[in-house]
């Protein structure tokens, strides 16, 4: 005679037993994807007095914005880029030679997906008459984005960036004024980035995305580190966590002005400058502080 109760008893202790070994498998898993979590990557590279900046999601969408004023960009990207052949988004903020200079090389060498340009004018400028002629050959597309137009970087991740300016054409703008200024967005962490961006254009993006720019994480600080850009009420608002700046050695224009590097030590903003530092790279996990050195 079967007895029902010890089987019962035995049929809920091997259920138990089964599911304790379930829960246990499900944490080791968890704890092992997460320890093996890509980061998203953000390099300010060290190309001497211009910008560049080169962007990697966990899943390997790139992006580069600007390049430098000549081809020195292949040397300072090699080490990031690897041996991937392609790169997905180049954005030039404005069109000086000290942020699109390099991307004619960066074209020859790299297949690209898409170019997002600033849309000021540029007609006298060789550089961008070479980029042009290269986009026109490859076909490929060259976006001149307004105000709120968004790209999907990772779909799977939602890594959006985000036009915060111009809002509208400004062909025939001052290029500083004319700078494309993006927010990168990955889960809670936020990611500046301001061209040559003078304080007047700051304060108009403040007036209208004040909520979306507190608590950025890293700030590309605008032009260099000049004193015509980074306004206190600026720093009040975004409070970012590191500021980060692309500048060159002894370079003839000063940069980073004193009257920056003051304000953000009056704000205890941690700072790294491409002059003393090298090359800037910061790691973003989903789940965790963002981390720059």
């Amino acid at each position: 005679m079967v007895n029902v109760g010890s089987w019962y008893n035995m049929y809920m202790k091997r259920r138990y037993i089964y599911w304790i070994i379930t829960i246990i498998i499900v944490l080791i898993l968890a704890i092992f994807t997460k320890s093996n979590e890509k980061p998203m990557r953000i390099v300010m590279l060290n190309i001497g007095q211009g910008d560049s900046i080169y962007i990697e999601t966990p899943n390997g969408t790139n992006m580069l914005v600007d390049s430098g004023r000549d081809r020195t960009i292949l040397s300072a990207i090699s080490p990031y880029i690897g041996l991937k052949d392609n790169i997905d988004i180049i954005e030039n903020s404005n069109p000086d030679l000290d942020h699109i200079g390099g991307f004619p090389f960066i074209m020859e060498k790299y297949s690209i997906g898409r170019i997002i340009s600033a849309g000021t004018n540029h007609e006298e400028l060789p550089a961008f008459k070479k980029i042009e002629e290269l986009a026109k050959k490859n076909n490929t597309l060259i976006d001149t984005p307004k105000q709120g137009t968004v790209y999907v970087l990772d779909k799977e991740l939602d890594i959006t960036y985000t036009i915060l300016w111009p809002e509208t054409n400004v062909r025939n703008w001052e290029r500083n004024a004319g700078s494309i200024i993006g927010l990168l967005k990955y889960g809670p962490h936020k990611i500046l980035l301001t061209g040559d961006a003078p304080k007047e254009v700051e304060d108009q993006i403040l007036a209208k995305y004040s909520k979306d720019l507190q608590n950025i994480d890293i700030l590309k600080i605008g032009h260099h580190g000049s004193r015509t850009s980074t306004g206190e009420n600026f720093l009040k608002i975004t409070q970012p966590k590191y500021a980060i700046i692309s500048a060159g050695v002894n370079n003839f224009y000063g940069h980073p002005h004193k009257e920056v590097i003051n304000l953000l030590n009056i704000y205890k903003i941690k700072t790294l400058v491409t002059s003393k530092d090298g090359a800037i790279e910061c790691n973003i996990f989903l789940d965790k502080e963002v981390i720059c050195n």
